[in-house]
């Protein structure tokens, strides 16, 4: 029968080999050992199942990540997928698009070619269209094909700018013909069509050179109208002299010589010239209508008047009584008074008769007359004058040099007086007015009337007698500014008592021309008033021309008309100056 367990005892166990009474050791002992390894047992198996359980738990989470990963892997792959393809379709898109705006490009720039072709005007705007295709594709066949329809439409312009230049010549080749160099210029330069901004220098190149030879031209035009009034004046100093056959002769020569120019203009002088040449035809048709009338003519070393009796054989008779009977002549209309050839002039044209009748009048000596017989504006008129003017000059130069011999006296010593220019005060008031007149050949000048007052007055307690008086109206060349003329002059004895006042009227005008490119003559300018004491010193100057007060030396020593250059007071040299033509 087993023992029984005392639970007073270890482990309730009896120890085995102790007898009641004495401790059984060994099988508590041995209840311990089970009791720990029974413990231990539970232990290890508690361990391992929970291992077994944690490496299950462990695996499930393990399979749940690593699906996990997995699905987020796979998740990732699609994405990226997806996202490949979504970047394929977009750079094929964008491909596309690309393509297709190149085409459109392509096709724009092919279409301004097109365009330009038609119309050279566009050939820049191409060009600028094709080089922007050339340059934004490069690599590409588009900029291949950029580069050959450019270089196309290079090789088109130049043939356009070249058809444009060829245009221009024939459109200006009538003008070039006819010399008309200044219109055919403005051709080229006004034009304003196709590629004008390309053919711009070729054009101006061209229209300079036109430009040279109408200069050219106009040079040479102006050497010659300079030549032809040379004439003038020339012919004009004949006929004053009675030459009208050498006067005729030069105008011949000239004409001769100068067939290819223009001799419009002094083609008028012939007639007036034949006429001079040749006045008895017109006088005998005057004579003609008059049998009957009275005529002056030299008979016998006098001018008598005598009756015309009859025309024969383009001869005039006249009779005239000698003693008491009367006799018929046949007279000279040559030996006829120059009053009388002047009044049977009127068959003659009206330009012809006034330079007639001038030089009639001169030949009288009535020089006045003789200007007031010529015809305002006529083509001979200005030089005539002239001429007219410089005969009368020197025939009162020359009646002044024998009176002033006549009257030569030998004056007392006088008594020496020093005066201020202060003691003769010098007031003058100077007006001109201007009248625009036009030549035969349109240009228009101006005739500008000058009216000059001196005032002198005697300011001193004594009186000033033999001075003189010298007043100078200057004018000023309006083609060159330095250049002065003395337009009027007149000189005088002064002789002025204390308190009193001498005036001097001038009056006279001048004529010139500052609108024109060939300009001429003086317009007045001012004024020089001097005078002079007994011994010929100056006294006293008052001018309102500062610049001419260093000149004063050379200006009392020139005449009316002289030119001289206001900074030196020397004479004018070099070719003459332009004057109406």
């Amino acid at each position: 029968m087993a023992d029984k367990i005392d639970p007073k005892k270890p482990n309730g166990v009896k120890p085995a080999g102790s007898s009641e009474g004495q401790p059984a050791a060994q099988p508590v002992a041995i209840a311990k050992f089970n009791y720990k390894v029974y413990f231990i047992f539970a232990g290890v198996l508690f361990i391992i199942i929970c291992v077994f359980f944690g490496m299950i738990i462990a695996k499930n989470a393990s399979d749940a990540e690593r699906m996990r990963v997995q699905k987020i892997a796979e998740q990732r792959a699609e994405e990226a997928r997806i996202a490949k393809e979504n970047q394929l379709r977009e750079e094929q898109e964008a491909k596309e698009r690309a393509a297709k705006v190149q085409e459109e490009k392509w096709t724009k720039a092919l279409s301004s070619r097109d365009e330009a072709v038609k119309n050279p005007a566009l050939i820049n705007v191409a060009i600028a269209n094709l080089t922007s295709v050339k340059t934004s594709m490069p690599g590409t066949d588009y900029e291949k094909k950029a580069s050959a329809e450019i270089a196309n439409l290079h090789d088109l312009r130049k043939k356009t700018i070249e058809k444009i230049i060829s245009d221009l010549e024939v459109k200006t080749g009538e003008l070039v013909k006819n010399k008309e160099f200044e219109d055919a210029a403005a051709i080229y330069k006004d034009y304003s069509g196709a590629l004008a901004q390309e053919t711009a220098e070729e054009r101006l190149r061209i229209a300079e050179k036109h430009l040279a030879s109408a200069r050219a031209i106009a040079e040479d035009q102006k050497k010659f109208n300079e030549s032809k009034i040379e004439l003038l004046k020339s012919i004009s100093g004949m006929l004053v002299k009675n030459k009208a056959s050498e006067s005729l002769a030069a105008y011949n020569d000239f004409i001769g010589r100068n067939q290819s120019g223009k001799l419009d203009d002094i083609a008028p002088v012939k007639t007036m010239l034949e006429t001079m040449q040749s006045p008895e035809k017109f006088i005998l048709e005057n004579c003609k209508s008059d049998v009957g009338g009275k005529i002056t003519v030299k008979m016998d070393g006098a001018f008598t008047t005598a009756e015309i009796s009859r025309i024969k054989e383009e001869s005039v008779y006249v009779k005239r009584p000698v003693g008491t009977a009367m006799m018929e002549t046949k007279i000279s209309l040559a030996n006829l008074s120059p009053e009388e050839k002047i009044k049977r002039s009127d068959k003659m044209d009206k330009a012809s008769r006034a330079v007639f009748s001038a030089v009639m009048e001169v030949e009288t000596g009535n020089y006045e007359n003789a200007e007031k017989a010529l015809e305002p504006g006529g083509i001979l008129t200005e030089y005539l004058a002239e001429k007219i003017k410089g005969l009368k000059k020197e025939i009162e130069d020359k009646k002044a040099v024998e009176i002033a011999k006549l009257s030569v006296k030998e004056d007392p010593a006088p008594k020496e007086f020093v005066f201020t220019p202060q003691h003769i005060t010098i007031k003058v008031d100077a007006n001109t007015k201007n009248t625009n007149r036009q030549t035969l050949i349109g240009d228009v000048y101006v005739i500008q009337d000058i009216s000059m007052k001196v005032s002198l007055t005697n300011t001193a307690a004594t009186d000033f007698t033999g001075y003189k008086v010298e007043a100078y109206v200057v004018g000023d060349n309006t083609s060159d500014k330095h250049i002065c003329q003395i337009l009027m002059l007149e000189k005088k004895d002064l002789s002025i008592k204390k308190k009193e006042t001498v005036e001097l009227d001038m009056k006279g005008n001048t004529e010139f021309n500052k609108m024109n490119v060939n300009k001429y003559g003086a317009e007045y300018g001012g004024y020089m008033i001097i005078i002079k004491d007994k011994s010929d010193k100056i006294f006293s100057v008052k001018t309102n021309k500062p610049a001419l007060q260093k000149l004063l030396d050379k200006i009392v020593k020139m005449d009316e008309l002289f030119e001289f250059d206001d900074r030196t007071g020397e004479e004018r040299t070099g070719p003459p100056p332009p004057v109406r033509r």
